[in-house]
């Protein structure tokens, strides 16, 4: 699968871990646009330094009576503090708008309410 190959690219320098059965195969919808935001995840870690230490593509943990099937979170663990996070999560949104413009109406809805990026950070001392 296109995401799984993408993310593979990069195993040997962040922990990668993808959730099993989020995807259905390579022609699924959801698959062709969350290889795309890994796309630009690792164009921001290749071109632009981000401190990508793990990434995690997985469903969000929410209480029973949540829907736990509506949202893939792309997890980016940062090799950073809290400030520099932030503004890392601002550019990344950025990333994600410009995959945004680039879709059809049917799959910028898809993109928009199914895929979220979660940053966590280095606790410094």
């Amino acid at each position: 699968m296109k995401v799984l190959k993408i993310l593979e690219s990069v195993s040997r320098y962040i922990d990668v871990k993808v959730e099993e059965g989020l995807f259905g195969g390579p022609d699924d919808p959801l698959a062709v646009l969350a290889s795309r935001l890994a796309e630009k995840i690792i164009a921001e870690r290749r071109e632009h330094g981000l401190p990508l230490k793990a990434i995690r593509v997985t469903r969000p943990d929410l209480p029973d009576e949540e829907d736990e099937g509506s949202e893939i979170v792309f997890r980016l663990k940062l090799a950073c503090g809290p400030r520099e996070a932030f503004d890392w999560l601002k550019h990344l949104s950025y990333r994600e708008y410009e995959i945004d413009q680039s879709l059809t109406e049917d799959e910028r809805e898809l993109f928009a309410s199914i895929f979220r990026i979660a940053i966590d950070w280095e606790k410094r001392p």
